[in-house]
């Protein structure tokens, strides 16, 4: 078939999720905050809205950020004046634009449609790849992408994903966005991870991008669970206030 429609009721969803039955009937923000179906603002409490499996851009943005500027601003730290930098279409990566703009001479290499635009009108130098446009996450991938990633190379990469497990595995909900991410490692000299440990869980998304310790560098906001896998034991815990 097409399509599979399931029906069903707030109360069975939460039942077979592994709710108590006692439970049924009460509110649980936790829950859904666990399973990325909601996310806690400044403004409140939003839904996240899924787009063939993501969430959208416009929503990440608004998801988590206080903790995702505290990250970005010592992200931009690991620049250097006259660098290439891949960055990856991501909330964090946005986050950090308006800082790099305050950089020399440097050329930022994206596949965010809006990161280009951003990044281009504050004067930086911007490569954006070519590629099949996905409106929800406001961004290219598809074989285009790929070649032109196959081409460029930069200094420094940043990433971040919606979910890495306790145990080092990093997921995202894209195949088309692992493929992106993939070939910016590929031709980086330092590749870093950008991770607010409140998407640190057991929920695992569709696809296995890498492990962590396949990245050079971890940027949180707190410290990061000591099991965790780093490779040779570097973090960045330095975005604590």
């Amino acid at each position: 078939p097409n399509a599979v429609v399931i029906v069903a009721t707030v109360r069975a969803l939460k039942h077979h999720g592994g709710c108590p039955k006692a439970e049924l009937s009460q509110e649980n923000l936790a829950a859904l905050e666990k399973a990325n179906l909601i996310a806690r603002t400044d403004q409140g409490i939003i839904a996240l809205k899924r787009d063939h499996g993501g969430v959208s851009l416009s929503y990440s943005l608004k998801t988590y950020e206080k903790e995702k500027r505290l990250i970005a601003r010592e992200a931009v730290k690991l620049v250097e004046d006259k660098s290439t930098i891949f960055l990856s279409s991501a909330s964090t990566t946005m986050f950090m634009i308006p800082l790099l703009a305050r950089k020399n001479k440097l050329t930022i290499i994206t596949d965010g449609l809006e990161h280009a635009l951003k990044a281009a009108s504050l004067g930086i130098k911007t490569i954006c790849i070519g590629g099949v446009v996905i409106p929800s996450g406001k961004t290219a991938s598809g074989l285009l992408a790929e070649e032109m990633l196959s081409r460029l190379h930069a200094n420094i990469a940043f990433f971040s994903v919606p979910h890495v497990s306790p145990t080092g595995n990093v997921w995202h909900h894209s195949a088309e966005k692992i493929k992106i991410i993939h070939a910016m490692m590929a031709n980086c000299d330092q590749n870093v991870l950008l991770c607010t440990t409140k998407i640190i869980s057991n929920i695992a998304e569709t696809y296995l991008v890498c492990h962590t310790d396949d990245f050079d560098r971890i940027v949180s906001e707190a410290p990061l669970p000591p099991e965790l896998p780093l490779k040779a034991a570097r973090q960045d815990e330095n975005a604590q206030e």
